[in-house]
């Protein structure tokens, strides 16, 4: 990072990875700050509701029911995770407090069972054991998770030390993230050809260059901070988005080439679901480990210590991607 901008007061931490959200953030459309992003969906939403006239009209043999119960369960679960991780550094970590892992396993045992017997009754469940039975959404679906997690965890904690260490403004902070976006289309425009001659090893090329991206970040800030060399960050940055390159749409084909015609509706919810999840957890969990180290230590080991987070689970999508199932 440059620093000519340790020298500004640190604004804001609130930042978007989206450029056309950073733009609007500085724009400051009518007073109302970050508050402009949310714009950007009313342009999509009616492109969308335009587009949806041309799609030809289907129709399924039953009508799908509303899973009350799964969706109930599954956001208690998951309300219970977020909330020990959130308010447990703010909390000192109550005993009370980690009741809610108890809680949440309840609640998992539950949905299990509840989607298990909903479907054994021919109805629909949110998450269908039927589907996630398919090896390649099981196995997909568990790189999918520390995948998506380390992507979330990287961008959040990015904004925090972009923006409240070196005085970043929302524009500065997304723009630094533009060696990620360059490479990432880039490296996608190659990557059918890629996993037509690696197969399944396009993942475990992509885990070790993401492991390559977060261990070169890792060393320059370790030994260059105060002022890391922004040539060699934004090199790192740069491999970060190759490895996801990589990974990432493999891995949808992967997940969703094994499920059924009649079940792939289903099997896109569960996939999506399961990415957005696990985005926010990695979110959450990332932006709290850094918070928490950052009120007894400097920004460099907290934030090497995320970036060790992160390579552990390029690890474990390195390790799980051995046992994928060859996508040509």
């Amino acid at each position: 990072m440059p620093s000519a901008c340790t020298a500004r007061p640190p604004p804001s931490v609130w930042s978007s990875d989206r450029s056309w959200a950073v733009l609007l953030v500085e724009l400051d459309i009518a007073g109302i700050g970050w508050r402009a992003v949310f714009a950007i969906n009313v342009p999509i939403g009616v492109a969308a509701l335009l587009a949806v006239r041309r799609v030809p009209a289907t129709r399924a043999g039953a009508k799908p029911g509303f899973d009350l119960k799964g969706t109930a369960l599954f956001g208690v679960t998951m309300v219970c995770v977020l909330a020990l991780v959130v308010a447990g550094p703010d909390l000192g970590w109550p005993l009370w407090l980690w009741s809610l892992l108890l809680v949440a396993a309840a609640g998992a045992l539950a949905l299990t069972r509840v989607e298990r017997g909903l479907e054994a009754r021919g109805g629909s469940p949110l998450l269908s054991p039927t589907v996630l039975s398919h090896p390649g959404m099981r196995r997909g679906l568990a790189a999918m998770v520390p995948f998506s997690a380390g992507f979330g965890a990287f961008l959040f904690v990015y904004a925090l030390v972009a923006q409240g260490h070196f005085g970043f403004d929302g524009l500065e902070s997304g723009g630094g993230l533009a060696p990620f976006a360059v490479a990432f289309f880039a490296v996608t425009l190659f990557t059918p050809r890629i996993a037509a001659a690696l197969g399944a090893r396009i993942v475990t090329l992509g885990a070790c260059v993401q492991g390559a991206g977060l261990l070169l970040l890792a060393l320059v800030i370790r030994f260059g901070w105060p002022h890391p060399s922004l040539t060699l960050v934004l090199a790192g940055i740069g491999l970060y988005g190759v490895g996801a390159a990589l990974t990432g749409p493999t891995l949808f084909r992967m997940i969703l080439a094994d499920v059924p015609p009649a079940q792939a509706g289903m099997g896109s919810g569960v996939l999506v679901t399961s990415q957005q999840m696990a985005t926010a957890l990695g979110a959450t969990v990332g932006g709290t480990l850094y918070l928490s180290m950052t009120d007894w230590q400097s920004t460099m080991p907290a934030a090497v210590a995320v970036l060790a987070l992160l390579a552990c689970c390029s690890v474990i999508v390195l390790v799980i991607s051995l046992k994928l199932p060859d996508p040509r």
